[in-house]
């Protein structure tokens, strides 16, 4: 194994890109998470690995769980899998976070609304 300028061991960054990294992983999704069926349930629901906020597409079909909370974390996975942990925020750009972004922007355009119903309530006290 190298060693960097320190002496620490160096990174050799073996990542596999288009197959499973974890047999166990893959017998999960075969047999369809036969003691979970929470689980199976999300995924025939679509909330698979794809639609994760924190899943980091190889190509069309593979790519890397960067969920630090999932047990899959830095596992290759393939896009229709799914755990317990997914952060489902559907098949476009992916965010890595857990920060609901609509759910802030609702609340955002709720204040909006709420601002402007109060200025245009003070508007009209004002030309009384």
């Amino acid at each position: 194994m190298g060693m960097d300028r320190r002496g620490s061991a160096m990174n050799k960054n073996a990542i596999i890109t288009g197959i499973w990294s974890n047999d166990d992983s893959k017998r999960l999704y075969e047999l369809h998470w036969p003691d979970e069926p929470a689980v199976f349930h999300q995924y025939e629901e679509g909330q698979q690995c794809g639609g994760c906020a924190f899943f980091a597409p190889f190509n069309f079909d593979w790519g890397l769980c960067c969920h630090s909370q999932s047990r899959h974390f830095s596992e290759t996975v393939f896009e229709h899998f799914t755990c317990p942990s997914i952060v489902n925020e559907g098949w476009e750009a992916h965010s890595f976070s857990t920060l609901n972004i609509d759910a802030l922007f609702e609340t955002l355009e709720q204040r909006q609304s709420t601002n402007d119903s109060d200025l245009a309530e003070r508007d009209d006290e004002h030309q009384s």
